[in-house]
């Protein structure tokens, strides 16, 4: 009933504060305005120009400095590690030590993207704050082969099935989710149409032209 639907949705807002949000776009050099708006839990959206990165949110946490070594409080969030390699390497990137659950600082994951929390999926369903921080930090200690018995989003990566989207929308929304396979799959998809129409079209101009050539030497 839409009475039962009002409480599910209350519930979901009550226990995610920024339930459904999609804020607006962030740099290196304003992030402290998305972590005043950010919460436990968040998908962070990464915008690389040729894809979208995604990563869960998960507040102060204390990681250790990538030049010292010495353990700072900053913001993190844990995500698939997305680092550059080779085409050949992006379906199993496992296999190249990268595409591994890691938990980094917010500042690092950014660089020089822009950034915005996108909780667009929730209404799909979505976990509290606290267990969706609990469950990638436990992702994180854990594991590929512990985690691909007991978290199907956490098991080996692979650029389709299970990549970066899919690990976020699986921690928040407990679903298995990527918006950017099926943009993709829908657009090979409307490209094969468009080719088979267009060979549909020349064969049958073709068919036609023959015919017309055909009466041309009768007559």
């Amino acid at each position: 009933s839409n009475q039962d639907c009002d409480s599910y949705l209350a519930v979901m807002a009550s226990s995610n504060k920024n339930y459904m949000l999609v804020s607006v776009w962030y740099t290196s050099a304003n992030l402290d305005e998305l972590t005043t708006l950010a919460c436990h839990g968040d998908r962070l959206e990464f915008d690389r120009g040729v894809y979208k990165h995604w990563a869960v949110y998960v507040g102060l946490q204390d990681l250790p400095d990538a030049h010292s070594g010495r353990k700072r409080r900053v913001h993190s969030v844990v995500h698939r590690t997305n680092n550059t390699v080779g085409s050949a390497a992006m379906v199993s990137k496992e296999k190249y030590g990268t595409g591994d659950i890691d938990i980094e600082s917010l500042e690092e994951v950014c660089a020089s993207s822009q950034v915005r929390i996108n909780n667009s999926h929730d209404g799909l369903g979505c976990l509290p704050s606290a267990d969706v921080v609990q469950r990638v930090l436990d992702a994180v200690s854990k594991s590929s082969t512990t985690l691909q018995q007991q978290q199907p989003c956490s098991g080996a990566y692979n650029l389709v099935t299970n990549n970066c989207e899919h690990f976020a929308t699986w921690a928040r929304n407990d679903t298995k989710s990527s918006g950017q396979v099926q943009t993709v799959g829908a657009g090979a998809a409307s490209a094969a149409l468009g080719a088979a129409v267009a060979i549909g079209a020349a064969v049958g101009l073709w068919k036609v032209r023959s015919r017309e050539d055909q009466r041309s030497r009768r007559s």
